[in-house]
């Protein structure tokens, strides 16, 4: 399937936020491409990534092809793409393995293990939220977004509308099971959709 549109370069450059939130400072970090020429002036999308990434996974996919973020970005489209408060390590990758990580909760120094174990229990859905929301409109203030999310970020996509001011969700490109927050419950009893409904039982 050929690009819709033709293809225009495009910048990218790293963002951040400091916000306080459950009695803490926290850093949020993601990345900001800005084409060079927009397609439709005014529309931006979001990709909000899994639990066990960062935003860098939607900037090169795992065979070395341009990810999802750097396409759209070439049709035209501002992305932003933020990573979760803790999961941007310097210069985002990680050099430890998953099971001896650490999270960087704040970007311009190390914090100690007893502050770290203590923020692991109150970094929520909800920090995370504040977090994303404030990049959000930050850098994309009053436009109009197509959200997307992975895994843990797809009800972050779903939800994001909830949380902006001047910012608007207008759609949701794409989303993946995950996260904690309810909102399937949420969506079943607004429906009245049994819990185990069947395929032919959700289209009738």
């Amino acid at each position: 399937i050929n690009e819709p549109y033709a293809a225009t370069a495009f910048i990218d450059r790293e963002v951040q936020a400091r916000y306080h939130h459950n009695g803490y400072d926290w850093d949020i970090h993601g990345r900001l491409y800005i084409p060079v020429k927009e397609t439709l002036p005014g529309y931006s999308f979001v990709l909000i990534h899994g639990g066990g990434v960062n935003e860098l996974d939607f900037q090169v996919t795992p065979d070395g092809r341009p990810g999802l973020a750097r396409v759209l970005a070439s049709q035209g489209f501002k992305v932003l793409t933020p990573s979760y408060p803790g999961l941007w390590p310097p210069g985002g990758k990680w050099k430890t393995p998953v099971t001896e990580r650490k999270p960087f909760y704040l970007l311009d120094r190390p914090l100690s293990d007893n502050e770290i174990r203590d923020r692991l229990l109150k970094a929520t859905y909800q920090v995370y939220m504040h977090g994303i929301s404030l990049l959000m409109e930050k850098y994309l203030g009053g436009q109009k977004l197509f959200t997307m999310g992975h895994s843990t970020g797809g009800p972050m996509a779903a939800d994001l509308y909830e949380y902006l001011v001047t910012a608007k969700v207008v759609g949701i490109a794409g989303w993946g099971s995950g996260g904690c927050d309810g909102w399937i419950l949420k969506w079943r009893q607004t429906t009245e959709m049994p819990v185990g409904a069947t395929v032919r039982e959700r289209q009738v």
